[in-house]
This record gives structure tokens, sequence and C-alpha cells, in this order.
């Protein structure tokens, strides 16, 4: 599925934010010390899109893999994309800038699982975010604010 959408044309998307990025094993490296070899475990890349993702140890399938990851088509690299993990450094909180200088964007992607994890490390967080340009993403949240029809209003929300 993910390959269908980074094969679209540019016309349509220029940044995507995807959360719980598929995770699979690409094949086993060799290594000195198994015989096996190590496993190469990475989500989908494309040769027209540059991935954003945090680094992890991504030698066991499916635990504690990042779960957001960022998209950025290679016709934007002059804004020289970079991930700054100084700011968050989360399997779930990935933020990243556009430009330089001045003119120098920060966006985050977001993933909130049912405990609200990403949601309570924002919270904490707060004052750091003053520059943040957009924030996006699945914050599995329900509020009446953004949804009329949702008549509980999920107390992490406010």
């Amino acid at each position: 599925m993910l390959e269908s959408v980074l094969a679209l044309s540019i016309d349509d998307f220029n940044i995507l934010f995807i959360q719980e990025p598929p995770w699979r094993l690409i094949r086993n490296a060799p290594s000195g010390s198994s015989s096996e070899g190590e496993p190469v475990i990475r989500t989908t890349i494309h040769p027209d899109w540059g991935l954003i993702v945090q680094k992890s140890d991504l030698r066991n399938e499916g635990t504690d893999n990042p779960r957001v990851a960022v998209y950025v088509h290679k016709h934007l690299k002059g804004l020289r994309p970079g991930y700054h993990w100084d700011l968050m450094d989360h399997r779930d909180i990935l933020v990243f800038s556009l430009g330089w200088g001045e003119d120098l964007k920060l966006l985050a992607n977001i993933y909130s699982d049912k405990q609200h994890t990403a949601i309570h490390l924002l919270y904490e967080w707060t004052m750091d975010w003053l520059n943040l340009f957009f924030m996006g993403g699945d914050f599995d949240c329900r509020h009446h604010s953004w949804d009329p029809w949702e008549p509980v209003t999920n107390v992490h929300t406010d």
C-alpha cells in the first residue's frame, strides 16, 4: 500500500506524514558474529522520496520500531530536510525542518497510542514547540471542537 502512495505524482503530494509505517525484514546482511547474518529491517524506500525516520535498533521486527515516518519528495531537497532528534527523540514524535536560517520551518509528525503517550510528551514539552510551523498525525482522540458529531470529549484533547 505505501509503495502505491509513493508512486503517486508529485503534483498530488510533496510531503507525506506516515503513522505506523510497515517494517519488514529485507534480507540478512553478512556478519562476522553470526552465520545467519544480521537482519536488515526497514520500511519502504523509493528513489523519488527521501525518508526521515528515528534511528533505532531494528533487529527485532515489530519491537520498538518508530511509529512515525516522513517522506519528502526529492524536488524539495534544496530546502534541506533534516531530522531534529535534539528537540524530541521518541518513536511516536518526529520533528523535522525545511529551509535554513530565518526561513527554517519546523514540522512534526505525531502518532499517539491508546495510552496517549505522544500527547503527554507534547504537553510536557509545550514551551519548546513555540517555533513549530505545522503538526499533524494520528492523535487517536475525539473532541467536539473538530468533530461536532462527537458527543464525548476525551480529557487528553484538552
